[in-house]
């Protein structure tokens, strides 16, 4: 099972062949922590229930602890794009200053130029 967040614009499937590829056989959890390493922005675990999961805020380190307490060592991949979510005003300003052209972007900087009175050309 791997779960992914909606709000990680940069992700690529290379990043997630890379996460699939250090996963191990079953019983495995592996995890991709958050750019403040304090969310969970990407989980694979097999057998889907081996670990139980909840999201929010602060994830990473229970998620960490909840593994280990079902006696699975949790793999941890840093991953820059999966890393990257989008949950407050600083983290868009952050993504807006990375060179990468994806949809989000371009609808951010369309809106930007609206709200600084630019048209709509």
């Amino acid at each position: 099972m791997l779960t992914l967040p909606g709000d990680i614009p940069l992700v690529t499937p290379r990043e997630i062949e890379r996460l699939l590829a250090t996963h191990e056989a079953a019983p495995s959890f592996t995890i991709v922590p958050s750019h403040d390493e304090r969310g969970s922005n990407a989980v694979a675990c097999s057998p889907p229930d081996a670990v139980p999961l909840r999201f929010g805020e602060n994830s990473f380190y229970p998620h960490l602890q909840a593994a280990e307490a079902c006696g699975i060592r949790p793999n941890v991949v840093h991953l820059p794009g999966i890393a990257l979510d989008i949950d407050n005003p600083e983290d868009v300003v952050s993504f807006m200053r990375i060179d990468a052209p994806t949809r989000a972007q371009a609808v951010l900087a369309k809106e930007h130029m609206l709200l600084a009175g630019g048209s709509r050309r």
